[in-house]
């Protein structure tokens, strides 16, 4: 039987006093609103959005300070942003009215420990994300996404956009349909897997072996690992430095 030993359970718990905090400002004004609330250890951090860009940065402190730029709809609706904690980790989304023929927009801006786990998802807007230790999960759908300094694993998926990676220390899954992929790693290694359909292969292969290449298609081993790296879009380019 599995045992967890009693300091990890206690790291895994929500933070004293921790409770869910709504912020949803007066309709029909611009405004920013800013509220810190605390995270365990290492906890993830779940970001949904509909209309405006996740951005996040690592600050040394162990709390998330969420600041939301607020921009009412058509009809003066507001986003209700809610922040509620979630088993020592903490998830903030925005919450949008179901009818509305222009609606609002909440532009997310965090700072956060750099042991977080982030999941950060919107549908129109970029994705951004800098200096986290974990591993990462980045997807949009009208968007770019920009990744810099992660150590742990990325995910980033979006759909017409480009993504961007430098300084990345983990396996790699990227994939978008109508732009480029531009990647920076550390010390590659596993089998990489890059495709494009309308685009141009621009791969470093230094080291690489059981490469095998074509027009559009680009696969390889690097170093020892078992891992997969996989990198694919339809309408443009990928490079890899």
């Amino acid at each position: 039987m599995l045992r967890i030993a009693p300091v990890a359970a206690f790291i895994l718990m929500a933070p004293l006093g921790a409770q869910t905090v709504v912020v949803q400002p007066a309709p029909g004004i611009r405004a920013t609103e800013t509220r810190t609330v605390p995270i365990a250890q290492g906890g993830s951090l779940k970001v949904s959005n509909v209309n405006g860009h996740i951005r996040v940065t690592v600050w040394e402190r162990p709390d998330v300070e969420f600041t939301g730029a607020f921009v009412p709809g058509a009809g003066k609706e507001q986003v209700k942003v809610v922040l509620e904690p979630r088993n020592g980790g903490l998830e903030i989304r925005g919450e949008y009215p179901k009818d509305s023929h222009k609606g609002p927009v909440c532009e997310m801006d965090l700072k956060v420990p750099r042991s977080v786990l982030p999941i950060l998802e919107t549908v129109n807007g970029l994705v951004e994300l800098k200096d986290v230790a974990g591993a990462a999960a980045c997807r949009t759908v009208n968007g770019a996404i920009r990744v810099e300094h992660l150590q742990g694993a990325l995910t980033a998926e979006t759909v017409n956009g480009g993504i961007t990676g430098s300084d990345l220390a983990g396996p790699v899954t990227a994939r978008t349909v109508n732009g480029a992929i531009r990647l920076a790693a550390q010390n590659l290694k596993g089998r990489l897997k890059a495709t494009t359909v309308n685009g141009t292969l621009r791969i470093r292969s230094e080291g690489a072996r059981d490469v095998s290449a074509a027009k559009h298609r680009f696969e390889a081993s690097f170093g020892d690992s078992a891992q997969v790296l996989q990198i694919k879009t339809v309408n443009g380019d990928i490079t890899l430095d």
